[in-house]
């Protein structure tokens, strides 16, 4: 089996990363042939997507519709990676087939997206992820560069995550493409957990001072409440059909601390 990464940095292509520019014309992309297709690039940033909502729009709704509908067209099972965001917050645990109702930029143009995967049928797969939890998070970087230092971090109290590690993603997208199962599938911890909590769980791992951890307001740091809902959970039945095994939302900070970022605690 082989895979293929696209880059948008003419710099780094090569045999194994076609570049592809999502901002570019169409008309310029050359497209490999591919069993699979993810598409897992996007303007992310919920902020970006505020400001611009047009220009993010173009990259996050309208190419990757169109990216989707030529690698179906050339037999490949597509894969969009989601979000919850889909949603509006107001409930837990939300399931594949609850009406969406996003009240972001990005949650509108994911959904969008979500529409154009699901009218490619058996075609088009849509993985919706909640937070997920990286080896290179700026935000848990910056803690623990300042936990090292001795110096307090900052947790918002009013702000939820029910995180889910970059593993357990890779091991949906392992099980949707080797099944080439279509469909919509979620992947969650199975409770939200405020961020100052978070904070001091890594606090802990990296075994420094607790008293450093300050929890702090979003609403007073001028976050809009459309960015901070208070339900981020979904429902990961459909996952687990095709044998995925879920993680608490403790078991995912826990392992995130000890295998991702290799923090022990005190010694």
């Amino acid at each position: 089996m082989s895979v293929a990464a696209s880059t948008r940095r003419r710099d780094a292509v090569s045999t194994a990363r076609p570049f592809l520019d999502l901002e570019a014309d169409p008309i310029s992309w050359d497209l490999p042939a591919a069993d699979v297709c993810v598409l897992a690039a996007a303007r992310a940033r919920v902020a970006d997507c505020e400001s611009d909502p047009e220009g993010t729009r173009r990259v996050n709704a309208t190419a990757l519709a169109e990216l989707a509908r030529r690698m179906a067209d050339r037999g490949s099972l597509v894969v969009l990676l989601s979000t919850n965001q889909v949603f509006d917050g107001e409930s837990a645990r939300r399931k594949p087939t609850d009406a969406l109702a996003p009240i972001t930029a990005y949650g509108r143009q994911k959904a969008e997206a979500e529409a154009a995967i699901r009218s490619l049928g058996g075609s088009g797969a849509v993985l919706r992820l909640t937070k997920v939890l990286t080896a290179d998070l700026p935000l848990v970087q910056t803690w623990l560069g300042n936990l090292a230092a001795a110096k307090p971090i900052a947790g918002f109290n009013d702000m939820r995550l029910a995180p889910v590690r970059a593993e357990k993603v890779a091991e949906a997208l392992v099980l949707i493409c080797r099944r080439r199962a279509a469909g919509v599938f979620q992947a969650s911890g199975d409770r939200d957990i405020a961020y100052d909590d978070f904070a001091r769980q890594v606090a802990a791992a990296a075994g420094a001072d607790p008293g450093l951890v300050r929890a702090t307001s979003s609403e007073a740091a001028g976050m809009i409440a459309a960015m901070r809902p208070w339900h981020t959970t979904l429902d990961t039945g459909t996952l687990a059909e095709l044998g995925w095994v879920p993680e608490t939302s403790e078991q995912a900070i826990a392992r995130y601390c000890t295998e991702t970022l290799g923090l022990r605690g005190a010694q």
